[in-house]
Order: C-alpha cells, then structure tokens, then sequence
C-alpha cells in the first residue's frame, strides 16, 4: 500500500500547502521533495484560502502554535474540504495546554481530516478533552502495561465511539507502539465483518511485534466463519510475518472446536 502511495506521488507530483511547525518547516519542505511532491508554506490569514486552491492538500501542525494561525488554519481546511482535497492534522502538544487541546479539538469539529497523526497522549487527550501528554512527547503514564490493560481496553471502546476513531485507524503507519496496541483494540469493536476484515487486513503489514498482532480478534470474525475462512487464506499467504502469524491465530481461535477440519492444517 506505502510503495503504491509513493508511486501515486511522484506520478502526479501534487503541490502540498504546509501550515506547519516552525520547527520542523524546513524537513517538511525536504520530505516531500524527497517524496516526489512539491511543498508550499503559507499561514497567512489573507492567502491561504487562495494558496490551497491551488494545491492537491493541506497539512496543518500544530507545534508552534498561535492566535494568528488558528485562523489561518480554520479558513484552509474549510476550503479544502470544499475542493475535496486530503487535509493533515498533527496535534502536536495536545493536552499540554488547553489552548492546544482546544485548538486540536476545534480544527477536528469543523475540518473533516483524511488523517490524524498523533501519538498516544494526544490522541488520549482529543478523545476525552484531557490528557497527560509530557510536551510534544507522549507520557509514560500512558504506556500499555499488563496492570492497566483494563483501563486501556475501556479507553479504546469508548474511543471507538468517535469520529476521530475512523480517522485514527486510517493513519498508519503509526510512530509509537502503544498508537498500534491502540489501533489492535480499536478492530475489537467493529460491527461489520466486511469493514474489520478490510480494516485488520490494512493494518497487518504495519505490524511489527507479536504482541499487538495477538491482541486483534474482532469479536464479528466468530459469527462469519465462512468468510473468515476465505480471508484466512489471503492471511496465511502473505509475504509479512505478522499476516501470517494472524492467519495461523484465527484457525486456532475459531477452528479448533466442533468447526475442526483436517483440511485446515494443509492451509
């Protein structure tokens, strides 16, 4: 999926409208050169809705954020969204102060974003409208443990409830391993089988550890064993280790009792 999306940039060669970290400006600028696409930085309230115009998409960071910009940031996104053109977020330092976390929360409610790339923290605190997040940096209180695996599960049902959900799962790959336990319980709690097999099927080749492959097991797969089947196979022959590992999880998950066949095995 990441090597067609390059091959889609550097084929159209999209001009990117920035509204970004000072900070960082200039490795933006650089990335997307690199990638094949072609930057412009511009936060100003008087030609931002012009600049996006004629732009392919919009990436707003909220790292140096100030009153000035906020404005700019909300006449962007509207404008893109009306240009249907894929807008960014990264809510850097949210839940570091309220002004950020009530930026970050703004932008979300008015500008409809292709994705969210935040880590833990301030996705935690965007969900709720607090958080512990430890400047730009996600805090240690929020790593999954086994002792507060409860509490993370319930963060995630809950969390799964939202808009911000859907986006959340749409940003991979993901930066932290505690954003990937978090997309691993999110699967969880989708309804319907076609969506989470697409979803879980997405997310696999992101996957880097045992653990979070093992924490996946939308509870919809055990009514749809069929179809379940069928994307088992796709699983088990893929090329990345963890779509296998998953495939050999769901057989012994839902075909070892009275579904049991000696066919399975040959899989």
């Amino acid at each position: 999926m990441l090597k067609n999306a390059l091959e889609n940039v550097r084929e159209k060669h999209p001009l990117i409208h920035n509204i970004t970290n000072y900070v960082t400006v200039n490795d933006c600028a650089n990335i997307l050169l690199a990638c094949g696409g072609s930057p412009i930085m511009s936060d100003a309230a008087e030609e931002v809705e012009e600049i996006t115009s004629i732009c392919g998409g919009l990436n707003i960071n909220i790292g140096t954020l100030n009153t000035r910009t906020i404005k700019s940031m909300h006449l962007a996104g509207k404008k893109a969204n009306e240009l249907n053109h894929p807008v960014v977020l990264d809510p850097v330092g949210a839940g570091a102060s309220n002004l950020r976390t009530k930026t970050a929360s703004e932008l979300i409610e008015n500008i409809n974003f292709s994705a969210i790339r935040g880590n833990i923290s301030e996705i935690k605190a965007l969900a709720v409208g607090e958080g512990k997040t430890k400047g730009v940096d996600a805090d240690v209180s929020d790593t999954v443990t086994r002792e507060n695996l409860d509490s993370a599960v319930k963060f995630a049902k809950d969390f799964s409830k939202s808009p911000e959900a859907e986006v959340f799962l749409k940003n991979i790959p993901h930066e932290y391993y505690e954003e990937n336990n978090l997309h691993a319980f999110l699967l969880e709690f989708i309804d319907d089988y076609s969506k989470a097999a697409e979803k879980v099927t997405e997310f696999l080749p992101f996957v880097d550890n045992w653990a979070t492959c093992d924490s996946m097991s939308p509870k919809i797969f055990g009514k749809h064993k069929a179809e379940l089947l069928e994307h088992i196979e796709i699983w088990l022959s893929a090329k990345d280790t963890y779509s296998v590992r998953f495939g050999i999880k769901m057989l012994m998950e839902h075909f070892l009792g009275e579904d049991f066949s000696l066919e399975y095995p040959g899989r």
